[in-house]
């Protein structure tokens, strides 16, 4: 015979959305720990908070249906703390970012305020493809405490103002930070066209019987 399982205790259950946000916090620290040169110790420390935020102590006791509000701030807390711990490592952009010739650099700088060294994609996206092109450079480590200058190599296509976003990912390709812009001012595309050209009709003109 099958035990049957009462609705009450059902209607108590953690309900659904709460355990999204908990399945959510778990993968964003599978993402972060992807990154750290010793994942061991932080990845033990959040899976043992985390795995308490699934424990049927966090049902309310007043006879609804739910999650408790200390439950809730519990999960609240490791969400918080994992952010803090992320945002320890950064990118350091600042100002505008002059091209003055068809193709160069943009520099970038990745700043990491952790104890232990990380191993991270900067990626980077032109929003005027039509304006300039960029490569993706190549993965970077940088040591703990430490900050370590990215270069990535840019072509000029037209001249004019582009805004080139920037953010952080681990070598699966998830997103370890927010966007930041840098903005890049292209002023000199058009000099060596213009040479070029010059030099074509003048021959033109020269080849005149």
């Amino acid at each position: 015979m099958v035990a049957e399982y009462p609705s009450r205790a059902q209607s108590a259950e953690l309900p659904a959305d709460y355990l999204t946000d908990v399945r959510r916090t778990r993968t964003r620290l599978q993402r972060f720990t992807e990154i750290l040169d010793g994942p061991a110790p932080t990845s033990l420390a959040y899976t043992t908070a985390r795995l308490r935020t699934e424990s049927a102590a966090w049902r309310r006791t007043d006879g609804r249906s739910g999650v408790s509000s200390a439950g809730r701030s519990f999960l609240r807390g490791i969400s918080t703390n994992l952010d803090e711990l992320r945002q320890q490592v950064s990118i350091v952009s600042a100002g505008t970012v002059t091209l003055s010739s068809h193709s160069g650099s943009i520099p970038v700088t990745v700043r990491n305020e952790l104890a232990q060294p990380v191993s991270i994609q900067v990626y980077v996206e032109s929003t005027r493809q039509d304006r300039l092109q960029v490569v993706q450079p190549p993965p970077v480590t940088v040591p703990a405490g430490g900050v370590a200058p990215v270069s990535v190599q840019a072509k000029a296509v037209a001249n004019g103002p582009v805004e080139v976003r920037v953010r952080l990912r681990n070598s699966e390709g998830d997103p370890i930070s927010d966007w930041q812009s840098i903005k890049v001012q292209v002023t000199n595309y058009g000099t060596v066209g213009s040479v070029i050209i010059a030099g074509a009709t003048g021959l033109l003109f020269n080849s005149r019987p």
